[in-house]
């Protein structure tokens, strides 16, 4: 309802049609009410030896409203939690889509920075990759971290208005008009003379990200062998 009306941002959990039974109650609600407020689900909480996780950062509440993302095929919802600490923790919802093989993806991540920060030359190198915690809820549901000061891939390439290839190549096919050319192939052969007219008119923009936003050339340097790393 709030996506077909083009609504998406700060939504009330109040405004939800209730779907429960009779006497049920919201999800912010429920937990708002629990005797012992659960861990932040998106917190990475080391095992202790001595069993004492009284440090460990808690649900203080979560904010009354929630907003849909403007992109993705399931539409996730964005919350906000407050922990213990003061500080508030976006998480993103997912519903409808299994997140059980990301997750162990993101377990196989962790396995591989562990590898990294051991051998002496990777760990000179500074290699390693950014990870996030997923958790499961359910077989179609799940909670993801959401990463700060980061912007949708396809958003920051093909968006209509500031999306680099817009901006840097104005002149050439829309991301969307070369999907369409390549999909009404008839054959292998067609496909291939289509692709190479897609290359010819859309270019690679991803290299200005880099040049907008690290303007020093130490920093530029720093920033690519980071994200080629």
């Amino acid at each position: 309802t709030f996506q077909k009306s083009g609504r998406i941002k700060d939504i009330r959990f109040k405004e939800l049609p209730t779907t429960t039974a009779k006497g049920g109650r919201l999800f912010n609600e429920c937990v708002s009410g629990l005797p012992t407020m659960p861990a932040v689900l998106t917190l990475a909480h080391d095992l202790k030896r001595n069993m004492d996780y009284s440090v460990v950062v808690t649900v203080a509440s979560f904010s009354s409203t929630f907003s849909i993302t403007e992109n993705g095929i399931s539409r996730p919802k964005i919350i906000t939690c407050q922990g213990s600490d003061g500080k508030n923790y976006k998480q993103l919802v997912k519903g409808g889509d299994d997140m059980r093989q990301d997750a162990v993806m993101e377990q196989v991540f962790e396995s591989v920075n562990c590898t990294l920060r051991r051998d002496p030359e990777t760990y000179k190198r500074r290699l390693g990759i950014r990870t996030y915690k997923i958790i499961p809820t359910t077989p179609q549901t799940g909670v993801l971290e959401w990463v700060e000061n980061t912007v949708p891939f396809g958003s920051l390439l093909t968006d209509k208005e500031s999306g680099l290839h817009s901006r840097y190549y104005p002149a050439d096919w829309t991301h969307s008009e070369c999907r369409s050319r390549l999909k009404d192939a008839q054959d292998n052969a067609d496909k291939e003379t289509r692709f190479a007219q897609i290359y010819e008119n859309f270019h690679p923009a991803f290299r200005f990200f880099f040049v907008e936003k690290f303007a020093d050339p130490t920093q530029w340097m720093t920033a690519r062998l980071a994200y080629t790393r």
